[in-house]
């Protein structure tokens, strides 16, 4: 063996020995059961291997991409020919423990031959499959699973990439790309599912104490691992179509239906008094599968319905064993059978043409407002059940006019939205909070016409908003500007008794999400962006296609141009937003959340880049052009034009903004930046600097 030189030899003779491996032989164990027997230094020698190999920090690539030196791997091979376990487990480890080092390793793997596809019979695992399961058990022994699962899931997803997952999640894998015989690749995605995933969560679902709480959550945060694009942008989801049997993900073959109930039970778990250790980062996890395998089912559904028979049987019958809630998390699969909900409820909506039907099990006592608080925890849960309320919308108008009112004194959707989402009433996790409040106030915002509402001077006492209140585009703006009021509601303090601050972690998590909602609603730090010109002759191209009436008689333009309806609401919507989060009465703690949304906000006001860009245009600005255009200025030449820089704030923005942001220590660097602070020569300076135009 030790002179052989030629990698494939090596190959063969190893393969050869693994083959005529009894199967009563441990796959643990060195090949002839002892290591003695070869008298070589092995875990030295492997040890000695391994620290050779190593991966850079470039996310983009590891070093060994595009092959690995021969001698690492010929000494892996001889290695593995001793013992294959331990070879397989030490470069695992070293994946696990070593953040990036999958990106080397995975293709030293790959040349290793058949070594981790090796499986001792046709129904057993493969040699890797089996380190990992025995690489996670020791992990959970020493409570170190958890930390290192991001490393875990990362090696797994390594294993399991194709051509296909460089663009697509590996979860949508078709099933035409999943081999036969799985020796071609590292892991074999229906193993991972079937024998790696599945038992301990069939294990919980029937008996919870039973099994380590930490398998669970790392279980639930790798399926959600496996529906990630590289990018991070889930709109792919939404356009990914599959017509022939051959494109449908692989994952509907993996036995669907316990998958399905598994979610389901974990979920169902946040309406139980005993959660057994899930958290709501779990949920969360759990929560973001269910709605990508809901539309992977829909594409079998829609392909080939005869294959999913018994998928579909689940929802119209064992799925009904769980709350009208829990039920709600695979709507789209069951709209078309009637939803029994709660009778208050019921009473808001009626049965809007067989859509609900009324539970008639009632709780003896009930608040006034318990049937709104169960619509907006269904629209939490689906926004596909709000698209079917505001659909049929004139079967309920009775009572939807109730939510038709300005948000400062809506006492109905405050009560529902806090009750839905806020922790001392619910357990929501992040990616809920988007579903009502974007999605839903987007619907109700959309059935009436609260433009006039929101102008209303009645409901601001400081009268200075209503300038810019008036900015807004009836649409987009104004609908943004809702969200805003209804989110800044939301963040008053709740009339309660304050806890003490070690216990304030849920109420943190609740600002957080809120603040990330208005944070999704715009590109903050971008609001001047189509304002500005990459050029003199650009800018100048753009102000003579101004053809707007109220610029005709400008004397002076401003850089970056305002000169459209979206860019003047983007704006003041900006400043509003500025101004209600700035008025939030919040500790030290909870303002590091809304600051660093505020300093988004204010650099996108402040506009670095375009300042940066009308500083280069004056001074490459030819004095030829200014003795021109003052020539040419007494002529009345309505193609002279003059541009200074815009203010950092307005006279009407910053009367607005300077009370709130002065009053609040904390605010002083955000007004500095704004210039509440600066001397009015500052201002004079920039009067000074004018760009011509001719």
């Amino acid at each position: 063996m030790a002179n052989v030189q030629d990698k494939d030899d090596l190959i063969r003779f190893r393969d050869d020995i693994l083959k005529q491996r009894r199967e009563a032989d441990g796959i643990h164990l060195p090949t002839f059961g002892s290591i003695d027997l070869w008298n070589i230094p092995f875990k030295s020698d492997l040890i000695k291997v391994c620290n050779q190999i190593t991966a850079d920090d470039d996310e983009n690539g590891g070093l060994y991409r595009h092959g690995a030196p021969d001698d690492v791997v010929m000494k892996l091979i001889k290695l593995s020919i001793v013992w294959p376990y331990q070879v397989v487990q030490e470069l695992v480890l070293a994946c696990v423990r070593n953040k990036n080092q999958s990106r080397a390793i995975i293709p030293i793997l790959n040349l290793l031959g058949n070594l981790c596809t090796f499986r001792k019979s046709s129904s057993g695992s493969s040699l890797l499959l089996t380190v990992l399961g025995d690489t996670v058990s020791m992990l959970l022994k020493c409570n170190d699973l958890l930390p290192n699962q991001q490393n875990i899931a990362r090696f797994i997803r390594g294993c399991l990439s194709n051509q296909f997952t460089e663009n697509h999640p590996i979860i949508l894998t078709p099933n035409c790309l999943v081999p036969d015989q799985p020796t071609k690749m590292l892991l074999h995605l229906p193993d991972i599912l079937n024998d790696f995933l599945l038992p301990p969560l069939t294990q919980f679902t029937r008996q919870p104490t039973a099994i380590d709480i930490q398998l669970i959550q790392f279980n639930l945060y790798l399926l959600d691992s496996f529906c990630q694009y590289k990018d991070d942008n889930d709109s792919g989801w939404q356009l990914v179509k599959t017509t022939h049997e051959s494109d449908l993900p692989a994952v509907l073959y993996c036995s669907s239906e316990t998958f399905v109930h598994c979610l389901t039970f974990i979920m169902n778990l946040r309406e139980q008094d005993e959660k057994h250790g899930v958290r709501l980062q779990d949920w969360e996890a759990a929560l973001n599968y269910i709605d990508k395998f809901t539309l992977i089912i829909l594409y079998g559904q829609t392909a080939v319905p005869s294959q999913f028979r018994t998928l579909q049987q689940y929802f119209e019958t064992s799925l009904t064993d769980f709350g009208w809630e829990t039920q709600l998390l695979w709507y789209p699969l069951i709209r078309h059978r009637p939803l029994r909900v709660p009778a208050p409820f019921f009473r808001i909506t009626g049965a809007l043409n067989g859509i609900f039907e009324a539970d008639i099990a009632e709780s003896s006592a009930q608040q006034p407002t318990e049937g709104w608080r169960c619509l907006f925890r269904a629209c939490k849960q689906s926004t596909e059940l709000t698209d079917t309320l505001f659909q049929h919308q004139i079967q309920w108008e009775y009572n939807l006019l109730l939510l038709w009112k300005h948000p400062i004194e809506n006492e109905i959707l405050k009560d529902g939205l806090e009750h839905a989402l806020h922790p001392g009433s619910s357990l929501s996790v992040s990616s809920e909070y988007p579903k009502l409040l974007n999605h839903f106030l987007h619907k109700l915002y959309d059935s009436f016409d609260f433009y006039p509402v929101l102008q209303d001077e009645q409901y601001y006492t400081d009268k200075s908003m209503l300038p810019i209140i008036s900015r807004l585009s009836r649409h987009q703006g104004m609908r943004s500007y809702f969200v805003v009021l209804c989110i800044a509601q939301l963040l008053k303090p709740k009339q309660r008794v304050t806890e003490a601050k070690e216990n304030n972690k849920p109420d943190l998590y609740y600002l957080s999400s809120l603040i990330k909602v208005i944070q999704d609603i715009t590109h903050w730090g971008n609001i001047s962006k189509d304002g500005q010109a990459p050029s003199y002759n650009k800018l100048k191209e753009r102000l003579h296609q101004d053809t707007e009436t109220d610029n005709a008689s400008l004397e002076y333009y401003s850089y970056p141009l305002l000169n459209t309806e979206k860019l003047r609401s983007d704006r003041a919507l900006a400043i509003l937003t500025l101004y209600h989060l700035s008025s939030v009465d919040v500790d030290d703690t909870q303002l590091e959340v809304i600051q660093r949304l505020l300093m988004q906000i204010v650099e996108g006001l402040v506009d670095m880049e375009s300042r940066q860009q009308f500083e280069r245009m004056i001074q490459q600005q030819p004095k030829k052009r200014i003795a021109n255009y003052k020539k040419r200025s007494k002529l009345n030449d309505s193609r002279c034009k003059k541009m200074r820089l815009q203010p950092i704030l307005s006279n009407e923005e910053a009367a607005l903004l300077t009370p709130v942001l002065l009053a609040q220590q904390a605010h002083a660097g955000l007004s500095q930046a704004l210039g509440l602070h600066m001397c009015d020569s500052d201002d004079n300076d920039q009067d000074q600097k004018i760009l011509y135009f001719l």
